[in-house]
């Protein structure tokens, strides 16, 4: 940075976001965050001569707060002439607030109902944190047969946002081919949740759609009943998934439970001792 005549205070914070300032290893930083400095220091010269105060930089660094952790970007710091550095982690004061910490990534969550769901409400009903499902609470509810509106109500969030699917039965198949498509327009889901599902035309090539289609994939498969148990009957008449996706998902949970039991299904424990739905709900 050239030097000159005196630079105002929102010259040289422009002059901090150059990648000269913040960036580390650049071959220019050192010289550039000393003239930075300088500018700082000439426009806010020390306070009471020799007794007064010093303009100093402060290097980026990495800290904790709250538990999460805190990228504190480089700033300028007045500190009293002669006084020694603040220990690692005391508080100081500052002319620039440490840096915010980031907003928790937007999330959009939906969970898809299987073809008698309507009538069951095994999904519908199902509570998260005590809120059911087709309240039309932060979780979005959708019917198996609401592909169309799903894909889109999913194509119209914000760049960036966290998609999670969730279905169960004829709703997993939904669930899976509305992942399938949005891979194919290369926009693959962050996670995808196929509650013993249940479809035609499963084929590998599909399954391979729907893998390209979802960052992560855990299918969880129903081993427990009896097969004339209705709606493990229902489910094997209507071509279950099965073990099929063993291949392609990232985790095949098998669960002691029935056909029908969505939410005993969805909470079972993987081999890390997490269930499908801790997963999926978690940032």
């Amino acid at each position: 940075m050239a030097t000159g005549p005196k630079r105002s205070e929102a010259e040289l914070r422009r002059a901090m976001r150059d990648p000269r300032y913040w960036q580390s290893g650049h071959p220019e930083r050192a010289a550039y965050v000393a003239d930075v400095t300088r500018g700082f220091q000439e426009l806010y010269p020390p306070a009471g001569g020799e007794g007064g105060s010093l303009l100093v930089h402060v290097r980026s660094y990495e800290r904790r707060r709250n538990g999460q952790p805190e990228h504190v970007s480089d700033y300028h710091q007045r500190r009293a002439r002669g006084a020694a550095p603040p220990a690692a982690g005391q508080a100081v004061p500052s002319e620039r607030p440490p840096a915010a910490v980031a907003a928790p990534r937007a999330s959009y969550t939906a969970f898809v109902g299987g073809a008698a769901d309507g009538e069951f409400g095994n999904v519908r009903d199902f509570k998260v944190n005590g809120v059911r499902v087709g309240s039309g609470g932060a979780i979005k509810y959708y019917s198996h047969d609401e592909a169309e509106k799903l894909l889109n109500d999913i194509r119209a969030q914000p760049p960036g946002t966290r998609i999670v699917l969730v279905g169960h039965s004829w709703g997993g198949d939904t669930a899976a081919r509305v992942a399938a498509r949005l891979g194919g327009e290369g926009r693959p889901i962050d996670m995808l949740v196929t509650v013993d599902p249940v479809g035609n035309g499963n084929s590998e090539d599909f399954f391979m759609r729907v893998r390209a289609g979802s960052r992560e994939w855990i299918n969880v498969q129903a081993t427990g009943g009896n097969w004339h148990d209705p709606d493990n009957l229902i489910a094997r008449i209507g071509n279950r998934y099965g073990s099929a996706p063993q291949r392609f998902a990232d985790q095949n949970i098998a669960a002691p439970y029935r056909h029908g039991a969505f939410g005993d299904l969805v909470e079972h424990p993987g081999a890390d001792g997490r269930s499908a739905l801790r997963r999926a709900l978690s940032q």
